[in-house]
């Protein structure tokens, strides 16, 4: 990732190898997706930060206060990614 320092990207890659360790050790299968795959799906791709944190909003009109400061635009992302995922992948052999 640019602009990323040393340390950053160590903490990273460890973190990242500690949970793909833990997923092999409980047979959780691990999916890739691009941010460009997942954009796509809900109609993001050349918006702007925000729009999903407004898409979120719109999916899951409930959870709207907790999303209420432009900031929090990282949570809608992960929210979609996890979206993505039900929308994707239902019918696989994972229901963890």
């Amino acid at each position: 990732m640019p602009g990323q320092g040393v340390t950053s990207m160590f903490n990273f890659g460890q973190s990242f190898g500690i949970i793909k360790g833990i997923c092999a050790a409980l047979s959780f299968p691990i999916y890739f997706v691009r941010p460009a795959k997942w954009k796509k799906h809900f109609n993001l791709i050349g918006s702007v930060k925000d729009a999903s944190r407004t898409k979120v909003i719109e999916i899951y009109p409930t959870i709207s206060p907790k999303l209420a400061r432009k900031k929090d635009s990282n949570k809608a992302d992960a929210i979609l990614i996890g979206k993505y995922f039900i929308d994707n992948y239902k019918n696989d052999s994972f229901h963890g």
